[in-house]
């Protein structure tokens, strides 16, 4: 995994898994229990951070952004529901 800091200076670390979650959410609470860290996006966690239920371990780096792409059909073939869901995406990821 690589890791980078505000001065983009990369890091790369090595480390053994211990515990195999399969969501982020169970993940977050293995380590909210005090069982372990983890690697989460500030979107899932950011409440747990906010009450102190969590601590960044470091916070001056970052492992990166993602990309996000929605493909769907053109728009006269597209369902209502699709289009309310792509635009209240669009609107929650503008947010940050």
């Amino acid at each position: 995994m690589s890791w980078q800091n505000s001065t983009d200076r990369i890091k790369f670390l090595r480390y053994t898994k211990c515990l195999r979650n399969g969501t982020m959410m169970a993940a977050m609470e293995t380590a909210v229990s005090g069982l372990g860290i983890t690697f989460l996006p500030i979107s899932v966690c950011e409440t747990a951070l906010a009450t102190g239920r969590l601590v960044r371990l470091l916070p001056e780096w970052t492992a990166g952004g993602i990309e996000t792409t929605i493909l769907m059909p053109h728009r006269r073939g597209q369902l209502p529901a699709l289009r309310a869901v792509v635009d209240f995406l669009a609107e929650r990821l503008a947010e940050g």
